[in-house]
Order: C-alpha cells, then sequence, then structure tokens
C-alpha cells in the first residue's frame, strides 16, 4: 500500500472512530439521563468513560493526519477551510476535553451512589447539565468539519 493512500485511511478511520465513539457516548449518557437510581446510570456512565478512552486517541490521531495530509499533498495550510477547520477542531477539542472531566465526575458521583445504595444527589443534575452544554456543540462543530472536509469551500478570499 502506497503510504499516501496508507494515510488517507487512517484519517478515514480515525474520523469514523471519533465521529461514532462520539454519537454512541452521547446515546449512552442519553439513556441514563432519565435514571434516578444509581444503580442503572453507573454502569453506562462507566461504560460513556471507557468509549471516551478509545474516542480520545482518534481526537489524537485526527489533527495529525489531516496535517500531515495537507503537508504531503502540497496543499495550501491557509486555505480558508482549512483554517475554519483548525479553529473548529481546537474549540470542539477544548468542549470535549472539558465534557470529558464532567464526565469521569458523573461516573465516579454514579458509582459512588450505587456502592452506597444512595440516590443520585443534586450535583448529579448540575454536573450532567455541563455535559450537555459541552458535548453537545462540539458534536456539531464535529459534523462541520465533515461537511468542510468533504466540500472544501472557498468561504473568504479568492476560491482555490
Amino acid at each position: 500500500m502506497e503510504p499516501i493512500v496508507l494515510l488517507k485511511f487512517v484519517h478515514v478511520v480515525s474520523s469514523a472512530v471519533l465521529f461514532g465513539g462520539s454519537l454512541g457516548l452521547a446515546l449512552f449518557m442519553l439513556i441514563a439521563a432519565p435514571h434516578r437510581d444509581a444503580r442503572q446510570v453507573a454502569p453506562v456512565a462507566r461504560m460513556a468513560n471507557n468509549v471516551a478512552w478509545f474516542t480520545l486517541g482518534a481526537l489524537i490521531v485526527q489533527p495529525v493526519t489531516g496535517l500531515t495530509l495537507v503537508g504531503t499533498l502540497g496543499d495550501s495550510f491557509a486555505q480558508p477551510w482549512l483554517q475554519a477547520s483548525y479553529t473548529l477542531f481546537g474549540v470542539t477539542a477544548i468542549l470535549w476535553l472539558w465534557a470529558g472531566l464532567a464526565q469521569r465526575k458523573l461516573a465516579r458521583l454514579a458509582q459512588a451512589c450505587a456502592t452506597a445504595n444512595a440516590p443520585l444527589p443534586p450535583e448529579y443534575r448540575t454536573l450532567y447539565r455541563r455535559w450537555t452544554v459541552l458535548a453537545w456543540p462540539g458534536f456539531v462543530l464535529l459534523v462541520t468539519i465533515y461537511w468542510l472536509m468533504l466540500a472544501q469551500p472557498a468561504l473568504w478570499g479568492r476560491p482555490q
């Protein structure tokens, strides 16, 4: 396999892992959200945490392979769609890292309550709202980045 094909393959697969893992993680959290019983919430939150670690690898691989592709193909790093992608990816990564911290606290809190056979405290709902405010916009930005990669619009300045 040619190196450029391998690079494209890794970029596309890591993109699919990032998208699919993020969507799965969000669905796990949504499934657990309405339950007040920590014994039901704890295993789902723990599973979501495991998925988050898996997608973190893709979050790291994506910019590495993307920037390598741009350089290898001889494209300009200053193309408007790339500049927009870099910015949106940076914002997404920050949102998801903060959401990941909230998610980790959610899982720990739910597990502690499940172990103690105690109800979820109000802090759980507060953390869940914080997670929602951070995670969902990041997911929408990720979809926007995919559109930018596929359409490669001129956005501003002269068309490329």
